[in-house]
């Protein structure tokens, strides 16, 4: 399974943004083996980017990971609104 996680931050904070996502998920990649990624629209609305976290093959434990690597990092003080997740299977686990 991914968990797809998005949410919207200040523009001018883009810099400081990408610089605690790659750190906390070096932090979890290294806690849990998942694989990472972070994107962003490419244009932003009304002064706020919308990101992307990405995070394939979730793994036991891999909550409490997040949870804590979001936490050290303080990601939650340079975003507008929450952080929306979202769980998609892969066609090999539907079944």
């Amino acid at each position: 399974m991914d968990r797809y996680v998005y949410y919207r931050a200040p523009v001018a904070q883009a810099a400081e943004v990408q610089r605690r996502v790659l750190a906390m998920q070096q932090q979890v990649t290294q806690q849990t083996g998942v694989r990472c990624e972070v994107k962003r629209r490419p244009v932003a609305e009304g002064a706020l980017h919308t990101w992307m976290e990405v995070y394939h093959g979730i793994t036991a434990g891999f909550d409490e990971a997040l949870r804590q690597a979001e936490q050290q990092h303080a990601l939650v003080t340079l975003i507008v609104g929450a952080r929306h997740t979202d769980d998609f299977l892969n066609p090999v686990e539907w079944e």
